[in-house]
């Protein structure tokens, strides 16, 4: 197995050395060693990069077999899926209504040589907040439903809408009222800003995030992910790779100007070293020496720290000013309405909704010691 330092610590440093140098050592690595590797390439959504790397060298290996035929159901699914996106995407734009693409169905098309190469699970799209409504309508008229049964106000900045084709194959939206759930950088990118700003042009009628918004976005999106504990994609890391490869002067100027407005000099210094830890890119190096000096929010230093349940269950509460918002915060926490209870245990009598929300409650609780 994989337990060295050099190959598997970080556990997805030895996926970021395939990706960029020579593989050769993939001809002696056991079986065990295949399987951990395809299972950590398809957690960390770089399978289908791996593929084509492994496929470009001509490197028949038994990683390339396992990861191909992976990918091969992928491919399938996502073929069938892309269609419904940009349908979805049209429609919108013809029902005039205002959105930007962000995240990994944008990045596919504006830096990546191919949107499949770009792992994703849905579409994320940020709206003006008083579109709500109307977006939901549109929606529905195309055959989408929220999963969840209703949506949380005090818990999240954003919704989900779904579209079943068939049992398992899903196209999924998730629609953001503002850029991110973390309070403390909720409104660093405005729907205006963006909406000003958006690439009208890789995509006729559908607006993707800029270069420059979007990797302010993969920054404070990878951050806030690694500081309430969650594994850092490689797949994120790739990302702010090639944004710095694919902009331009000028593109790297507007970041740097972002970056002086909103505060953000050591949070960028601090996701694109970590990037670079892993694929070492003049790209990087460059956009890094284009931050020397810029200015930095002592308040939004936490997140380059690592918090445990206790600091953010403390942050939430102490960001939600008055004693009504904390409340409605620990209400939709721990007793969401009869609908999520439903999605999660099946549809149950009434009379035994207490027993499944004191089920739910002491789950809960236990997760929240056990970490």
């Amino acid at each position: 197995m994989l337990r060295s330092t050099e190959q598997i610590e970080p556990k997805s440093s030895l996926l970021s050395k395939l990706l960029l140098t020579d593989p050769a050592k993939l001809q002696s690595l056991s079986k065990n060693d295949v399987e951990e590797l395809t299972e950590l390439a398809i957690e960390h959504g770089v399978a289908a990069l791996l593929v084509q790397v492994l496929q470009q060298r001509q490197l028949k290996t038994p990683l390339l077999s396992s990861l191909a035929d992976f990918q091969l159901h992928q491919d399938m699914r996502n073929q069938l899926i892309e269609q419904q996106y940009q349908q979805t995407l049209i429609q919108l734009t013809k029902a005039e209504i205002n959105f930007v693409v962000l995240k990994g169905y944008a990045l596919g098309y504006t830096v990546y040589n191919n949107p499949s190469l770009r792992t994703k699970s849905d579409v994320d799209i940020i709206i003006n907040s008083d579109n709500k409504n109307e977006i939901v309508e549109a929606f529905e008229t195309m055959g989408f439903r929220n999963p969840r049964g209703w949506s949380p106000t005090a818990l999240l900045n954003q919704f989900s809408m779904r579209k079943t084709l068939s049992p398992g194959l899903n196209v999924d939206f998730d629609i953001h009222l503002r850029l991110s759930n973390e309070l403390g950088i909720e409104n660093i990118l405005t729907f205006d800003e963006l909406m000003d700003s958006a690439d009208t042009s890789t995509l006729q009628n559908i607006p993707l995030v800029s270069k420059p918004h979007g990797l302010i976005h993969a920054i404070v999106h990878l951050l806030h992910h690694r500081n309430v504990g969650d594994t850092v994609k490689l797949i994120w890391l790739y990302d702010l790779v090639l944004l710095c490869q694919k902009m331009s002067q000028l593109e790297i100027n507007e970041f740097r100007k972002n970056i002086d407005e909103k505060g953000l000099g050591t949070l960028s210094k601090f996701a694109l070293d970590l990037a670079n830890v892993y694929f070492e890119d003049e790209s990087i190096q460059n956009v890094l020496n284009s931050l020397d000096g810029a200015s930095s929010n002592p308040e939004l230093l936490y997140l380059t720290t690592i918090d445990s349940r206790t600091q953010q269950l403390q942050r939430s509460l102490q960001q939600r000013k008055s004693l009504g918002e904390k409340w409605l915060f620990i209400k939709e926490m721990a007793f969401p309405p009869a609908q999520e209870i439903y999605q999660k245990y099946g549809k149950k009598p009434p009379y035994l909704l207490p027993f499944y929300y004191l089920r739910r409650l002491i789950g809960g609780v236990i997760k929240y010691l056990a970490n």
